[in-house]
């Protein structure tokens, strides 16, 4: 389907990558188009497949996971990655966020813990995929920003911070 966001497996764990698989599968509006097991096939399939959101382990064999982020947007790619990693250390959730991963996840998690960051992405990713110039709700979808409630009408004259004195 047209409207499926496109997704790219990169873990070096063949079983792992077997079970991301089928929760990405799982997940209505999501197709896997490729798995990757290496930092080099993940960058070549990304380039050949263009997925629209990569699942990417930070540990693999011949270059961290972070590795091929920065590679990727030191080459102008903005691919959504989402990090699925057991890594936990403070400069490689710091480096994924400077990166620009849009969430970061770490092993072991559930389908549920899954789906609810993949269902964020695909929000997003629909808010700014249509033709014209989005409006600030979908701006505020991309960025995670929840709308501030709207105002209650006050009398005339009576200012927000007047009626929080009175």
């Amino acid at each position: 389907m047209s409207d499926d966001v496109r997704v790219l497996v990169v873990d070096d764990d063949f079983m792992v990558a077997r079970i991301h698989t089928q929760f990405v599968e799982r997940t209505p509006g999501f197709a896997v188009v490729g798995v990757a097991s290496t930092g080099r096939a993940a960058l070549d399939d990304i380039t050949r497949l263009r997925p629209d959101l990569v699942l990417l382990d930070v540990h693999l064999p011949d270059m961290t996971g972070i590795d091929v982020l920065r590679t990727l947007r030191a080459g102008g790619d903005d691919v959504g990655v989402l990090v699925v990693t057991a890594a936990r250390e403070a400069d490689t959730v710091r480096a994924a966020a400077a990166g620009g991963a849009t969430h970061y996840l770490v092993k072991p998690f559930d389908y549920e813990d899954l789906r609810v960051r993949l269902e964020t992405f695909r929000a997003a990713h629909l808010a700014l995929s249509g033709a014209a110039a989005p409006g600030q709700q979908d701006i505020d979808t991309v960025f995670g920003a929840a709308a501030p409630p709207p105002a209650a009408a006050l009398p005339k004259g009576l200012s927000p911070e007047t009626a929080r004195l009175v």
